[in-house]
C-alpha cells in the first residue's frame, strides 16, 4: 500500500488516510496519543473503527508551564548556546 509522504489536509487528509489503513482485513486493533482530538470529527473514522477489535485514544493536557514537563528555568538558553 503507498501511504503519502505528508499528510498536508488539502491533497491528503488525516481521516483518509486512517480509514485507508484501517479498510484491510489484517489491521484489528488502533492505538492513538495525540494531545488534541476534534470530537467533532470523530465521524469520518467511525465506520472504520467500528469494525476494531481495540481502539485506544490517549489524550494529553497541554502543559500550563516548562516545569510540567520537567523544564528549570535557564535551561532554554543552555540549550541554545553553542559550546
Amino acid at each position: 500500500m503507498n501511504l503519502p509522504y505528508v499528510i498536508d489536509s488539502r491533497e491528503h487528509t488525516l481521516a483518509d488516510v486512517l480509514n485507508r489503513l484501517l479498510r484491510h482485513d489484517d489491521v484489528h486493533a488502533l492505538d492513538v496519543a495525540t494531545a488534541y482530538f476534534n470530537i467533532g470529527r470523530f465521524d469520518l473514522l467511525r465506520k472504520s473503527l467500528d469494525r476494531l477489535d481495540s481502539f485506544r485514544l490517549l489524550l494529553g493536557a497541554e502543559p500550563g508551564s516548562g516545569d510540567d514537563i520537567g523544564l528549570q528555568v535557564g535551561c532554554a538558553k543552555k540549550l541554545l548556546v553553542k559550546p
